[in-house]
């Protein structure tokens, strides 16, 4: 190895950060940090995002609070939004891996909104002093205070969260998913289920009235959040109830809370599902349930995958044990793929009679199904990217023959 140090950085990113340094591109030291860079492990980076905030007393959460919600009034003022990330990346944020943006560099000329985006979207390394002339440098400490930004020497900082634009609002996610405790980036499926219960929450309740909101599997929050945000803006009392399993979710649902201004509002409960709500929720008691459950076969162990053997165990106990705790015209929206739509595979059924068997009872006044079905290649093709993580042999082995995604 000669004297080439540590590897902290891969896929060619410590050429990345050599072009942003201004130095001369050495393809034999892509693993060498250039000097004062950190070589920390990656993995112990992203463990300590936001660490500090689920057990940080109330006059620092309101300090952070004020230097979060300037930095949503920053990315707003620069706008930072959905429409720019995808005309600067040319590929859809959903999915941010711009190798446009990895190999080329910074082209000539380049603004502050294609930095933040290089920034908070690609998660490239950038000068501070380019991040400053957009962000307040009060906002870009506090940001590496959190340890959401980390400094890398000579001038130069790298985000250690994603910052997505949703409906004008902001929300962190990890930056780095191939952790079992990682918060996942936004996909399809999360914007998905944040528009109609948008429209829902802002036109079915009356201004005055109050609307208690349950978010399952909440990750970033985002869902949860998102519902509260527009039942705020429509004049109702808002309670938001936010659940996941993974203690870390903590972390950014308050960090997401508090760039958002509901954390006066909101409670967090860690445990599975429904049983990490504390004894005196009983049934009846949510206007509103929302869930994106995890939905991959069981063979995939991370947290925000794993879905049981046929991709619907969570689902199901959703419908099952959520049911009973929706009030009288209250609501439940879930965004998952159903597995098997029509009757085929092993103890399957076609939807609508699967979702009664899981405990919607007749008396509730409707179901709605929305989304397109896949043909069988394309949903092979959903399933097996560049390195499947499922073949057609694990779905047949379970059952699994066709799905539809909505």
């Amino acid at each position: 190895m000669g004297n080439t140090r540590e590897c902290y950085m891969i896929s060619g990113r410590g050429l990345v950060m050599q072009r942003e340094l201004g130095l001369e591109l050495d393809e034999k030291a892509r693993c060498s940090p250039p000097e004062g860079a950190v070589p920390d492990d990656r993995v112990t980076l992203f463990g300590r995002v936001f660490a500090e905030l689920p057990s940080a007393d109330s006059a620092t959460l309101a300090a952070i609070k004020v230097d979060l919600a300037l930095l949503a009034e920053e990315l707003r003022a620069a706008e930072y939004t959905r429409e720019s990330i995808l005309l600067i990346g040319q590929r859809p944020y959903i999915n941010p891996s711009f190798v446009d943006l990895y190999t080329l560099g910074r082209p000539t000329g380049a603004g502050k909104l294609h930095d933040l985006v290089r920034f908070f979207t690609v998660a490239l390394p950038l000068e501070r002093s380019a991040l400053e002339a957009t962000l307040s440098p009060s906002v870009v400490q506090r940001l590496i205070s959190l340890r959401a930004v980390r400094e890398l020497g000579k001038d130069l900082v790298e985000s250690m969260v994603h910052i997505f634009p949703v409906e004008g609002n902001y929300y962190f996610a990890d930056v780095n998913n191939h952790e079992d405790n990682a918060i996942y980036k936004f996909g399809p499926d999360s914007l998905g289920l944040t528009a109609p219960v948008a429209d829902v929450v802002s036109t079915v309740y009356r201004p005055g009235s109050s609307v208690r909101v349950l978010d399952l599997c909440t990750g970033s929050g985002i869902q949860g959040i998102n519902a509260a945000l527009h039942a705020r803006a429509a004049g109702l009392t808002v309670d938001l109830n936010l659940v996941d399993i993974n203690p870390r979710s903590k972390r950014f649902v308050t960090a997401n809370l508090l760039m958002n201004g509901l954390d006066d509002v909101a409670t967090w409960h860690e445990g599975d599902l429904f049983t990490a709500l504390p004894d005196d929720v009983t049934s009846p008691h949510f206007d509103v349930i929302l869930a994106n459950p995890p939905y991959w076969p069981a063979h995939n162990k991370l947290l925000f995958h794993a879905g049981g053997l046929d991709g619907e165990a969570v689902t199901k106990k959703v419908v099952s044990d959520g049911t009973p705790l929706l009030k009288e015209n209250g609501l439940m929206f879930i965004v998952t793929p159903i597995f098997n739509t029509d009757k085929a595979g092993p103890g399957s059924a076609p939807v609508l009679e699967r979702i009664r068997s899981w405990g919607w009872p007749a008396s509730m006044q409707s179901v709605v199904l929305y989304g397109r079905t896949l043909e069988d290649q394309g949903f092979y093709d959903l399933f097996n990217a560049k390195k499947p993580p499922i073949t057609r042999e694990m779905l047949d082995d379970v059952g699994i023959i066709n799905a539809a995604e909505g």
